[in-house]
């Protein structure tokens, strides 16, 4: 598997993102990939958009990133990649953070959201989801509080960090 590590990168502008290549097969949900690929769906390119305090849940993401450095603690460098491919092409960053109450996430300072993987969130979480009922996503932390994700009028589910709409 050929990788980078976040110095080399830097040192190295000019270099090529390297796809990952072994010669067997391998485990498309290992841990032990050295980078990760994820496929961010959204057609908002405009900055303001997206409130920053906001935690959108999204079905198409396959993992959870960060974008306001607000949201985490120990943001740090690690020597593992995240490929971000959205509408500005592919974007790449090497930096964690943990995300009170939810765990480790990537942080990517330059995006336009804050993203919880909703196949991540529903490994850690119960998930209930009725859209006739109220069309919100319930998500049932360990601590008995369960976080509202409202849609949007912009129709992203979220929950916002600084309203936070919750109940026990």
């Amino acid at each position: 598997m050929l990788f980078m590590s976040c110095e080399e990168e830097k040192a190295n502008e000019q270099t090529v993102f390297l796809q990952a290549e072994s010669a067997g097969e391998s485990d498309e949900n290992s841990d032990e990939d050295y980078f990760d690929e994820v496929i961010l769906a959204t057609n908002l390119k405009k900055a303001g958009i997206i409130d920053l305090h906001w935690l959108l849940l999204d079905s198409c993401s396959s993992c959870d990133v960060i974008s306001n450095a607000q949201l985490l603690t120990d943001i740090r460098k690690t020597d593992r990649w995240l490929s971000i491919r959205c509408n500005a092409g592919i974007r790449r960053t090497c930096m964690r953070g943990n995300l009170s109450g939810y765990g480790e996430v990537w942080y990517y300072s330059n995006g336009i959201a804050n993203i919880l993987s909703l196949s991540r969130v529903k490994d850690k979480y119960r998930v209930t989801y009725d859209s006739h009922k109220d069309n919100i996503f319930h998500v049932h932390k360990l601590d008995g509080k369960v976080l509202k994700f409202s849609e949007s009028s912009r129709r992203l589910y979220r929950f916002d960090v600084k309203n936070r709409d919750e109940y026990q």
